[in-house]
């Protein structure tokens, strides 16, 4: 634990949460903060999610969200029942989602939505999960089946959510693909 805060304190924060996971794998039942330790994986993960990379001069550099997915999968791995499992689930997908990989982004926020159905991080998973397929469907606008799948997804989510936030984007989401269609 004091190794790993150090390692925070120096800025290694990679570093720091595989000191944690150490303590998580190596060392389980024998520190009396299990949750604290996990939280602060988590938070480090997120971190790692929005950090910026590949700063030069005056550029901003780039977000690379993809780096979080390992972080957040050993999180779930450590505490599948944990306070923070379910936003971790989803915030894979969305780091998919963001490195444009859609089909992993997909399987994903399923996984949110079978394992964490009474989470509040549902409702957001249906929706990438239907955002994520109508953006297959852009990618291959010849593929019947992509478009079928993609509209599945939009009806269960507009079902299931009427009154969501992203209902009115969902509709615009329904409304492209049924002209696809025709």
């Amino acid at each position: 634990w004091a190794y790993a805060k150090i390692l925070e304190t120096r800025q290694k924060t990679a570093d720091a949460f595989d000191a944690y996971q150490v303590l998580m794998e190596d060392y389980p039942g024998q520190f009396p903060d299990y949750d604290r330790v996990l939280a602060r994986q988590f938070e480090i993960a997120k971190e790692t999610m929005v950090t910026r990379k590949a700063k030069f001069l005056m550029l901003p550099g780039f977000e690379a969200p993809e780096r979080a997915i390992p972080l957040f999968e050993k999180i779930i791995q450590n505490g599948p029942r944990s306070p923070h499992a379910a936003e971790a689930q989803y915030l894979i997908g969305d780091a998919y989602e963001k490195s444009f990989q859609y089909e992993l982004a997909v399987v994903a926020y399923i996984a949110t939505l079978h394992r964490y159905p009474l989470s509040p991080y549902a409702e957001p998973a249906a929706f990438g999960r239907a955002r994520a397929l109508h953006l297959i469907t852009r990618d291959y606008p010849n593929d019947d089946q992509a478009r079928d799948e993609a509209w599945a997804g939009v009806m269960v989510f507009l079902r299931a959510y009427p009154d969501s936030k992203f209902a009115p984007e969902a509709k615009t989401m329904r409304d492209e693909l049924l002209d696809q269609k025709a």
